[in-house]
């Protein structure tokens, strides 16, 4: 894992109180010797570039800004939905752990037809994400920063020599496990497995013990869980 690229498009108000959590977050990582690199953008039309160039150095792709019923607002008050912030993350996307740091991101389920769509028509040079992280509900400023951060630590320490794309979600669960055992904000999290060429919810709010991730990792039709 070559660190944690973070990406944050304030609102307004946000600008004169202070209250950015990316910002922040960059300032946790520093402190706890976790690479990252923090950049602030105006526009979705800013975020692909970006994106692109920031990418190439980071297995993970922090995406930090305002968000309602799964879509993501900008500085400037334009809005990324759905099908249209899966095709903006795809540069970023490939193989790589993608965060979705804002207010009901979990709303957003990148679709499982859509990326292999997405494989195909790279020829497989583009892969979907490994895993994409998003936020349940409405969160504050502080507990989002402080969530973020205790994840991140604990994925670079288990990660630090393994790249992103190989990262098992059994890695993914654990250190989420962390943030639920710290009584932290509620992460959901996504994971592509490649021999299913799907989505599976590994977040430990939602499994306790961890035997659905066991389950799915042994081959086991998990379909009537997964819904």
């Amino acid at each position: 894992m070559r660190g944690v690229a973070i990406i944050e498009s304030p609102g307004l108000r946000d600008i004169t109180t202070g209250d950015r959590s990316g910002l922040a977050l960059a300032e946790i990582l520093r402190l706890l010797r976790v690479p990252c690199r923090y950049q602030a953008i105006h526009s979705k039309d800013l975020l692909k570039p970006i994106l692109l160039d920031t990418a190439r150095d980071f297995d993970v792709v922090h995406l930090s800004a305002h968000g309602k019923d799964g879509a993501l607002s900008f500085t400037d008050g334009s809005v990324l939905f759905g099908d249209e912030m899966q095709w903006s993350l795809l540069p970023a996307s490939n193989g790589r752990i993608v965060a979705l740091d804002a207010c009901g991101s979990s709303g957003f389920e990148p679709a499982d037809n859509l990326a292999v769509f997405m494989q195909a028509y790279t020829e497989g040079v583009l892969r979907p994400p490994r895993c994409v992280l998003t936020m349940y509900g409405d969160v504050t400023f502080g507990d989002s920063a402080l969530s973020w951060a205790l994840f991140y630590r604990h994925l670079w320490t288990r990660l630090q020599n393994v790249e992103a794309s190989r990262c098992q979600a059994r890695a993914i669960r654990e250190c989420l496990l962390s943030v639920k055992n710290a009584d932290l904000h509620k992460i959901c999290a996504a994971y592509w497995y490649d021999a299913y060429s799907k989505y599976v919810s590994v977040s430990p709010w939602l499994d306790e013990t961890g035997d659905h991730v066991a389950a799915i990792e042994r081959g086991e039709d998990t379909s009537a869980v997964d819904g």
